[in-house]
């Protein structure tokens, strides 16, 4: 038997249910237990018996909700030593349950440590070195402010008439990361800006560029927003993009010949997004720079840019679709402060505990209206970015590679099935036996003498390039050296070539 979570717009419809949900296990014979409310008015003398809680926390899929004020809140159990282990590391952040990443800056700030620990190369039951040591114990002492976050359940605003969703993506050297925003907008032209779903993902060991960093960013947006989508059970009038990346921006909205990685991100983002939804907005503004550099759980409790950035709610948002790249300087613009750069640098729970940002959003959502600022861009083909290919450049650098391999050494990589092989070399083979021979062509379907023939020059080959020195040997009549690894099996080549295992009936006397 499982929890029942349901919810309803207004009283009336929440009594309702729940006399139909009463009704309804009553005739399987099941009393339902455990009531939890954020109104007291549901509360009656018949269901003082079955365990209604009203004011106490209770669970829900593993995340602590608190009918009063009716929010969502945190319960982490933090166990201190003087010493810890890699393993012990691990352990700690498993039980940092934040299915929807309310806490990104906090979670990317433990990932970033656990990175740090893999390339000091350290086995599960090494103790951490004594900076890493006192890092992990500070981290640890912060993590006690994330059990004062409270995260507010309902993320509409009273009478709300349309609901906007924004998404922020950011990257930096270390991380990179999502986050999206509700916005409600009610019937009196007021709107509440929520927070509601963030992810993160620390860059990979090998080294990335920036730019290309951006775009994993939003690509993890779009498809976080594709899953948005497809759990709202609303209708949603709107839907943005943002990032502080004019790269990003550039390669979405523009025609270019570009590197295989980079043409299949900007593919995927094309599937999930409108190039029109793509909008910049300024680092300062951008809530997953929380992500992309962490902050502790003190700090990102009080960031209104984490949990509802204010820009959102202003009168008239900039948003800029097409973006006007001069200099190299580019790169030093990527400097972060987005609702996402928290996510792609992750934060202590100490500094997340204070940082609006993160909760309340950047001040631009707060905007009823979105102005378009229109930007002259550069020529396609200038040279202001390493992720595009030039399709008339007179740099080209040409490289000449000498390569050992045979033709045969392609047709062998061909496939992995070594009958395919067989049946390629078998036709090939075939063609050189017509070249050679015009007046008797082989005709037909493969025989088993060619496919056998094939057959016995493929495991030549593959003999002759692990024991090219025993081979060759055993050809010219020579002893095979006494440092050879199949000296003990007596090898030798039969009358085709082939290199077999020799025993001791080799030596016995058989009469004919």
């Amino acid at each position: 038997m499982d929890d029942v979570l349901r919810g309803e717009d207004n009283l009336i419809k929440a009594k309702n249910m729940q006399q139909q949900l009463i009704s309804l296990f009553d005739r399987g014979g099941m009393e339902l237990h455990k009531w939890s409310t954020n109104n007291q008015s549901l509360l009656c003398d018949e269901m003082k018996e079955s365990d209604y809680s009203f004011s106490t926390e209770s669970k829900t899929l593993g995340i602590f909700w608190k009918p009063q004020p009716d929010c969502f809140g945190f319960n982490l159990i933090i166990e201190q030593s003087e010493v810890y282990a890699k393993r012990a590391v691990l352990s700690q952040i498993a039980r940092i349950f934040d299915p929807l990443g309310l806490l990104g800056p906090i979670i990317t700030e433990a990932k970033m440590f656990l990175q740090k620990l893999w390339l000091l190369k350290l086995d599960w039951g090494d103790t951490l070195p004594s900076k890493e040591n006192t890092e992990w114990q500070s981290f640890l002492n912060s993590l006690k402010f994330v059990n004062l976050i409270n995260v507010p359940r309902w993320i509409f605003s009273e009478q709300s008439i349309s609901v906007e969703l924004h998404g922020f993506a950011d990257a930096s050297e270390l991380a990179y990361g999502a986050v999206i925003y509700v916005k409600s907008i009610n019937s009196y032209c007021g709107s509440e800006v929520k927070l509601l779903i963030s992810k993160s993902r620390v860059v990979p060991l090998k080294f990335v560029t920036i730019p290309r960093l951006e775009l994993c960013a939003a690509v993890l947006l779009s498809k976080l927003m594709r899953r948005v989508l497809r759990s709202l059970k609303l209708e949603v009038s709107k839907t943005y993009f943002w990032t502080d990346s004019t790269i990003v921006l550039v390669m979405v909205g523009k025609e270019m010949q570009r590197s295989a990685l980079v043409a299949n991100r900007i593919s995927i983002i094309r599937n999930l997004a409108v190039a029109e939804q793509c909008n910049h907005v300024p680092s300062k503004q951008n809530p997953a720079d929380l992500i992309s550099r962490g902050m502790d759980p003190f700090k990102l409790q009080l960031c209104e840019l984490c949990w509802s950035p204010s820009f959102l709610l202003q009168p008239e948002l900039t948003k800029c679709r097409d973006i006007s790249i001069e200099t190299n300087d580019l790169y030093i613009r990527e400097l972060k402060s987005n609702p996402s750069d928290l996510l792609s640098r992750g934060l202590k729970a100490e500094s997340l505990l204070h940082n609006e940002g993160w909760w309340n959003g950047t001040s631009v959502l707060q905007s009823d209206v979105l102005p378009e600022t229109v930007c002259e861009c550069s020529d396609p083909d200038d040279n202001y970015l390493p992720e595009l290919k030039s399709k008339n450049s007179k740099d080209d650098i040409v490289l000449t590679l000498n390569s050992n391999k045979t033709f045969f050494d392609y047709i062998f990589n061909r496939s992995n099935r070594i009958l395919t092989v067989v049946r390629i070399l078998s036709f090939l083979f075939r063609f050189i036996s017509n070249c050679k021979n015009p007046e008797r062509k082989r005709k037909g379907p493969l025989t088993s003498e060619e496919l056998s023939e094939a057959g016995h020059y493929l495991i030549k080959q593959c003999q002759f390039e692990v024991f090219s020195a025993e081979v060759t040997a055993m050809m010219s009549g020579d002893n095979i050296s006494n440092k050879s690894k199949i000296l003990n099996l007596s090898p030798f080549l039969d009358n085709k070539g082939v290199m077999r295992v020799g025993g001791r009936l080799e030596r016995l006397r058989l009469c004919d």
